[in-house]
């Protein structure tokens, strides 16, 4: 007996090329920061409804909220468990090109073409394209596209929140925002999803591994004093930097080069010829898949609470701590399994992790599995220079234009629930 040929991307067409660079113009012109996404909400919508589809808002509170298709619409808006999932926000204009597309050849500039309205344009494409074969096909198989990414008070954190009730978030209390969302697409709640299609950007390669993640916070207040007269020990600047430091040689004391820690914000004041009474930082580490990144969290802990011990005279708080788990292996059944089974070829390597924490981080904690997936390079997203090749956004919406009827026949996906 013969096996079919494994369904390959192929080099796309001009007239595929066109059309998404079309629609990334579209959505790189509608900007969309975190927290101020509804104007291309209302955008997504729309193009949704006039291909046939059905598409529902899940409100969430003080936020755009998350757009949900399912693609065997049965009318009830219910998604499917297995699902392909996406942020539509961007960073802020003032980190990145601005909302402006430029095509020099083949290659696009501006915010967010890599993280990730690259992917968006391709996926809509398909959807669009592709419309008519998905509704007689009906896949069991949900697009989710959420707002706010790795947020844990709205986003992909909002969307577990409407399966499973509130979602563990750590010690941060919800920051309001105006609410937007489109008035014409009906609301509906969803079920928790058990596997995930993650869309983000890995250079177009299937990346089932990905690294854990700790985000943390410190503030420390103490004496201010003219900086003539002031010791090391008196300033909340200096208490936080060795706070700091102490945390960096734990963690290569018992990690070594396992965890990568960021330094991702510094602020200190009043400024003035004295010691600053206030200082706080934001720290990132990323840890290998096979790292607890509980324990991360818990040596800041013990970390800040020595320093308490040595300065009682200063106030150290922690305003954030939360830890997000990897994933170690690829799933070996279900639609991913039958993902990674067709498209071999743009496996990564089996070692090879996803760098960066992303939405899977979180669906991981609710016990979804996930792979990661999505076309351009992580390296120059949020900056002036981020760009991505308009063929490998094509070559990707082939992919998915041959992904989504292996939803259509593989099983679906089981998992275990978070207690």
């Amino acid at each position: 007996m013969s096996r079919s040929p494994r369904p390959t991307a192929p080099l796309p067409g001009r007239e595929r090329i066109a059309r998404i660079k079309a629609r990334l113009g579209e959505l790189v012109g509608c900007y969309s920061p975190s927290h101020g996404e509804g104007a291309l909400l209302d955008r997504l919508v729309t193009t949704l409804q006039g291909a046939g589809y059905r598409p529902t808002v899940q409100p969430i509170e003080g936020a755009a909220g998350n757009l949900l298709i399912s693609l065997c619409d049965d009318g009830s808006g219910a998604l499917p468990g297995d699902i392909w999932l996406t942020h539509y926000d961007t960073v802020s204009e003032h980190l990145g090109a601005g909302p402006r597309l430029v095509c020099v050849d083949d290659e696009a500039t501006g915010l967010g073409v890599v993280d990730t309205k690259g992917a968006i344009a391709a996926l809509i494409d398909v959807l669009v394209e592709d419309a008519a074969a998905i509704r007689a096909a009906a896949p069991r198989l949900g697009v989710v596209l959420v707002c706010d990414e790795e947020d844990m008070q709205t986003g992909v954190g909002g969307l577990i929140d409407a399966a499973t009730g509130p979602f563990d978030r750590g010690d941060r209390a919800a920051t309001a925002t105006a609410a937007t969302t489109n008035a014409a697409a009906p609301r509906s709640a969803t079920a928790a999803p058990t596997s995930a299609l993650v869309f983000e950007p890995t250079r177009s390669r299937m990346q089932s591994r990905f690294r854990g993640f700790a985000e943390l916070e410190l503030e420390v207040e103490s004496r201010q004093l003219h900086a003539a007269f002031a010791a090391e020990v008196d300033g909340a600047a200096w208490l936080l930097a060795a706070t700091a430091a102490a945390f960096r040689a734990r963690l290569a004391a018992v990690y070594g080069d396992a965890v990568a820690l960021n330094l991702r914000e510094l602020a200190s004041g009043p400024s003035g010829f004295v010691t600053p009474a206030r200082a706080s930082l934001s720290l990132d580490a990323h840890a290998d898949p096979t790292i607890a990144p509980a324990e991360i969290e818990r040596l800041f802990r013990e970390t800040v609470q020595a320093a308490r011990r040595a300065s009682p005279h200063a106030a150290f708080q922690i305003p954030y701590a939360r830890s997000f788990r990897g994933q170690v292996d690829a799933p070996d059944h279900g639609p991913l399994a039958a993902l990674a089974a067709a498209f071999g070829s743009a496996r990564a390597a089996a070692t090879e992790a996803f760098p960066s924490h992303s939405d899977a981080n979180v669906l991981a904690e609710a016990g979804c599995l996930s792979t990661v997936f999505g076309p351009g390079d992580l390296r120059v997203a949020h900056g002036p220079g981020e760009r991505v090749s308009l063929v490998e956004l094509a070559r990707f919406a082939e992919t998915l234009h041959h992904a989504w009827p292996l939803y259509a026949r593989a099983p679906a996906a089981t998992t275990t629930r978070r207690p």
